[in-house]
């Protein structure tokens, strides 16, 4: 019985050491601030309500509406049954991604999931945004883009399906930007 409790000590030391130099390193930890908005109205609501490190979680449903984000470090996960539809919207964008200057940048945007579809230009575009992620998503029937990032630096696009009518075709997408 006493050999198996030094034993089990120095696991357990081990783990401890192991979890102070994840830490050390740099390890994400958890935002303790951060604040998961659920969209009960429209997602541009939920969206100026949140702050940067929130996540919008999106139900599903379909929105017809367009969205701008002009925050740092925001998320909008929903599932594909979440679906942003730009059909006869006066818009051209699912969502816009940008600082609210010219001369300014936006660090930090994910979104997850989703079905942006119908927009007469992009479904998603990233204007000047540095480290963003864009994953499981499907952008569908945007006449020119389904996601645009332009002046970006710093992203991962992974597993997303676009179809658009503009390419006359389908892509599977998996790239880094840098």
């Amino acid at each position: 019985m006493n050999t198996i409790l030094p034993s089990i000590r120095l696991k357990a030391l081990r783990i401890t050491i192991f979890g102070l130099m994840m830490l050390s390193v740099g390890a994400a930890v958890p935002n303790a601030s951060a604040n998961v908005i659920i969209v009960s109205t429209t997602i541009q609501a939920a969206v100026d309500a949140a702050r940067p490190g929130d996540t919008v979680l999106v139900p599903a449903g379909t929105y017809r509406e367009n969205v701008r984000v002009t925050k740092d470090n925001l998320t909008i996960r929903g599932s594909q049954a979440a679906v942003l539809d730009g059909t006869g919207l006066a818009g051209n964008t699912g969502i816009r991604v940008g600082a609210p200057t010219p001369a300014t940048r936006i660090n930090g945007f994910t979104i997850s999931g989703m079905t942006i579809q119908n927009y007469s230009r992009n479904g998603l575009l990233l204007l000047r945004v540095d480290n963003f992620s864009i994953s499981d998503g499907s952008y569908l029937n945007n006449d020119e883009y389904g996601i645009f990032p332009v002046f970006s630096t710093g992203g991962l696009i992974a597993s997303d399906r676009v179809l658009a009518s503009a390419m006359r075709g389908s892509m599977s997408v998996n790239l880094a930007v840098s």
